[in-house]
């Protein structure tokens, strides 16, 4: 198993250059502690929300990041493809592959719906022009980054004539990618071409079992050694569970009414039953394994029985870029979570089997 990090940027910090330090101070840290993957969110606009240090371009923080690592994977979680031009995200793929010399990752999704009004795109609630969109875009990248000679596309969304991306990419055929999506046909899709899976820390048990279960229908044998599964969980670790909420308790429980007040759409999953977002707590959400706050003991249990009830995975990703406890505090609970939790869960998952990822 391998672990990492996901920096979701949603600090809420008046000045987003304060944000963005922070974001990098977890990432340098992973990279110490040896953490082999670090996904940055990637957010033009976050509907119902008015955070001052949003983060629109994951490829810029990526960038200043990978001159201030040395080992760790970076990439962007994720870059909305049906917004953008495929010819020019395909050469600034290759750019930041090149930049980080090959530790680069590509994460990729539709992006979400209060973007496309914005740009003057689309309207709201067209999720399958999205997707279509996507499809379409990922298509055309696919053929700019393993093409030897210039080509000509007419797609319905996307045209070019003599089409040549330089710089070539610097991993072979391409940077690894991967696709943050519950769509059937989307899963599909990826698991028949080798492309990974990011799935996000706000879905539920029941909601990651039916995102996997899908994705093995086509890939039940997994990734021929390549990590394509990667599960984000919100997790905190210190000495024991009561000086674990004494650190975190206030951090996360502001961060989750900050979510509940902001981002309600992220708690829809966790809902408890016969109740509505209010009713949301740290403690219920902590007691259904949704929040694993803990000491070592009680995370590695609290992980294990999350790998089991999904039919495990490949990656663990930690998610981060959240002040729920001061900066020292966090990298500590990364600390210990690398030397107290990681090892035993890795081994512990390497004998249950190949995961399917």
């Amino acid at each position: 198993m391998r672990f990492g990090i996901f920096s979701n940027g949603e600090r809420g910090l008046s000045v987003a250059a304060d944000s963005y330090d922070r974001d990098l101070r977890e990432i340098v840290a992973a990279d110490r502690m040896g953490y082999d993957e670090a996904w940055i969110s990637e957010h033009l606009v976050l509907e119902e929300a008015t955070l001052t240090d949003i983060l629109p371009s994951a490829d810029l923080l990526v960038a200043k990041a990978a001159a201030l690592t040395s080992r760790i994977r970076l990439g962007p979680a994720v870059r909305a493809l049906a917004l953008h031009h495929p010819v020019r995200v395909a050469a600034e793929v290759n750019t930041c592959d090149h930049l980080t010399r090959g530790r680069y990752l590509f994460g990729y999704g539709t992006g979400k719906d209060g973007m496309f009004p914005q740009l003057g795109i689309a309207p709201k609630n067209d999720p399958e022009l999205r997707r279509q969109r996507m499809r379409e875009a990922l298509e055309l990248m696919i053929r700019c980054w393993t093409e030897s000679e210039p080509f000509d596309f007419s797609g319905r969304f996307w045209r070019g004539e003599a089409i040549s991306v330089l710089p070539r990419p610097w991993q072979t055929p391409h940077v690894p990618l991967a696709v943050a999506t519950k769509q059937a046909e989307e899963l599909e899709y990826a698991a028949e071409r080798g492309i990974g899976l990011l799935v996000g820390a706000n879905d539920s048990v029941d909601q990651v079992r039916r995102i996997l279960a899908q994705y093995r229908k086509v890939r039940p044998s997994g990734g021929g050694g390549r990590p394509l599964i990667r599960v984000c969980r919100h997790i905190y670790v210190s000495t024991s569970r009561r000086q674990a909420l004494k650190e975190a308790r206030e951090g996360w429980t502001a961060m989750l009414e900050m979510q509940k007040r902001m981002m309600p759409w992220k708690m829809k999953d966790v809902i408890p039953p016969g109740g509505g977002i209010p009713d949301i707590t740290l403690d219920y959400l902590m007691g259904i394994g949704h929040y694993l706050i803990g000491g070592p003991e009680e995370v590695l249990a609290g992980l294990q029985a999350f790998y089991d009830a999904v039919g495990g995975f490949d990656t663990l990703l930690l998610l981060t870029g959240h002040d729920y406890a001061p900066p020292e505090w966090v990298e500590q609970s990364l600390t210990v979570f690398a030397q107290d939790v990681a090892p035993q869960l890795s081994a512990w998952a390497a004998s249950r089997g190949p995961s399917g990822g």
